[in-house]
């Protein structure tokens, strides 16, 4: 009999396995001897199991069974019969990059109040070695202004240009000149009701003879520069001009002018180095009236992706018999990208002096008193300040303001001459401050249509004079282009002036009471149709709102007029 305590024995796996075999044994040998014995346990029973790997947390199904695919396969070559044929391919047609050149141009035309137009040029075809060829034009109207219901004054007027060209072609300078003559005719013909009767223009506006002015001049220049395209070396230009200036008065004014540039660069700096030397002479019967402008300009210049710089000055003399006065500018810009091309800004100061010539008086205004003797203008500064660049590929803009000290500034009355008629002009001057607010707006919607708008406030101070004289307070001009296709060209101009005044002086210096002038509107259009590309026609209209306005007191202009004609190349 065995009898278990509760004390357990501490056995491993190879005691316990002994002790079996040792029990199997032991029982065999009890049966076999009938031997009884006691075992007394003398603690509890604690299995302990040897150290072991740790093959998996979960238990996994291994399958030992293996599948083999084995796959046999043959291709059996098929010749496949495809039936094809050649097609030629057509022959390249190469396109002449460059327009075809005719040596001759004539155009001639014919128009409202008796105006003929003919204009001509020739020239050599493309060369690398010389350009040659010559211009003439005249364009003239012979018709009377009807200004009382028993007067009609004439007025016509004429011009005429004639030139002559020349350029050589070297491999690192180009030689040019040219020479030419212009003559240009007018009537004094803004003569006022106020001062007209039948007993003071009887036989005296037969022919128009003693209203008339012409103006004529002969020139000649020539001139030499590099072309170089290397901005690291130095670039130069020189240039000499002489011309004869004469009227219907036997009043001249000979000028000879010369001008040279030099830039090259300094470090990261380019200067550029401007010289100018402009003398006239003013002859009146028994009197001449020199004069020679002297002129220096320096300017440093440096250029970045974002921004660019300009800093010189300018200096001047201007001599009038013993006089020379010297004028110091100062000449400063400088542009910044805010937003790439989209948006650009700048700013900056500059001033000049400038020379106003009996020649330059007669282009503005044509209706001066005969001599009128030249002008300084003196800019002493002039500073700026705005915007510009691109909204889209299509489209630019331009936005700026100036102000400006003026001294010196000429202005336009009427004068009270000889005939008593008024219909002529001298010069007084003022020295105002004036500010200006330019816009200018290019659009580009489609490739064969253009838009450009451009427009001006002037704002003036004035000292001395009551009002501008004849200066507008706003300008605007609007022009539209458009090409259909190489074949049909049209331009529309609208050009807007606004209110103006005007004056008269007396013998005695002493201003009668002012006049408002109304503004100007004035609509023109061009035409034309290219029948091929020898043969054109065009037609002009100007002044379609058929409005009689005045750009210079008692000077009323025709109402709508029209010329057409062809062109012709060969």
């Amino acid at each position: 009999m065995i009898r278990t305590a509760h004390m357990a024995i501490r056995i491993n796996y190879r005691s316990l396995m002994a002790l079996i075999f040792a029990a199997s044994g032991l029982g065999t040998a009890i049966n076999a001897q009938n031997i009884t014995r006691e075992v007394h346990v003398v603690t509890s029973y604690r299995p302990k199991v040897a150290d072991v790997d740790k093959i998996s947390s979960l238990p996994e199904i291994k399958d030992t069974f293996t599948l083999k695919t084995n796959i046999e396969y043959s291709v059996l070559p098929t010749k496949i019969k495809s039936d094809y044929s050649l097609r030629p391919i057509k022959e390249a047609t190469m396109s002449n990059p460059l327009d075809k050149l005719y040596k001759s141009r004539l155009k001639v035309g014919f128009g409202s109040y008796y105006t003929p137009l003919v204009e001509y040029s020739i020239q050599n075809l493309r060369s690398s070695e010389y350009a040659v060829g010559a211009y003439a034009f005249h364009k003239s109207s012979y018709d009377k202004l009807a200004l009382t219901d028993y007067l009609e004054v004439p007025s016509n007027y004429g011009k005429t240009n004639l030139m002559v060209y020349g350029k050589k072609f070297y491999r690192k300078i180009n030689v040019t000149a040219d020479a030419g003559a212009d003559r240009y005719s007018y009537r004094y013909y803004g003569i006022s009701d106020e001062y007209i009767t039948i007993d003071t223009v009887d036989g005296f506006l037969v022919d128009g003879q003693d209203i008339r002015q012409n103006y004529n001049k002969i020139w000649a220049r020539a001139g030499i520069h590099s072309n170089e395209s290397d901005s690291g070396r130095i670039d130069y230009s020189l240039s000499l001009r002489g011309d004869y200036f004469w009227d219907r008065y036997e009043i001249s004014e000979p000028h000879v002018g010369f001008k040279g540039n030099v830039n090259f660069p300094i470090k990261t700096f380019r200067l550029s180095l401007d010289g100018e030397v402009e003398h006239y002479v003013l002859k009146k019967p028994h009197v001449e009236l020199p004069s020679t402008l002297y002129t220096v300009h320096p300017v440093f210049s440096k250029r970045k992706d974002q921004w660019s710089i300009r800093i010189g000055g300018r200096v001047s003399i201007l001599q009038r018999d013993t006089v020379a006065p010297v004028y110091i500018y100062p000449d400063v810009d400088f542009r910044f990208k805010i937003l790439g091309n989209y948006l650009s800004t700048f700013m900056g100061v500059t001033g000049y002096l400038e020379h106003y010539s009996y020649e330059e008086m007669s282009k503005i205004n044509p209706y001066i008193i005969p001599g009128q003797e030249a002008f300084r203008i003196n800019h002493p500064y002039v500073f700026f300040a705005g915007i510009d660049g691109y909204l889209s590929r299509k489209a630019s803009y331009r936005f700026n303001i100036e102000y400006e000290a003026i001294s010196g500034m000429p202005f336009y009355v009427n004068y009270v001459d000889s005939i008593n008629f008024r219909n002529q002009f001298i010069m007084v001057e003022d020295n105002p401050d004036r500010i200006r607010l330019h816009l200018e707006f290019n659009w580009v919607p489609l490739p064969e249509l253009e838009l450009l708008l451009r427009s001006n406030y002037y704002s003036y101070t004035l000292y001395i004079q009551e009002h501008p004289w004849h200066m507008p307070n706003f300008d605007l001009s609007f022009t539209t282009r458009y090409n259909y296709r190489e074949k049909f060209y049209a331009e529309l101009d609208f050009i807007l002036l606004g209110k103006r005044y005007a004056a008269t002086v007396n013998e005695e210096g002493v201003f009668e009471p002012s006049l408002e002038l109304d503004p100007v509107y004035d609509l023109n259009l061009k035409l034309e149709y290219r029948y091929s590309d020898i043969l054109s026609f065009f037609l002009q209209g100007n002044n379609l709102i058929n409005q009689h306005y005045y750009l210079w007191n008692q000077y009323r202009s025709h109402g709508f007029n029209v010329l057409g004609g062809i062109s012709y190349k060969f």
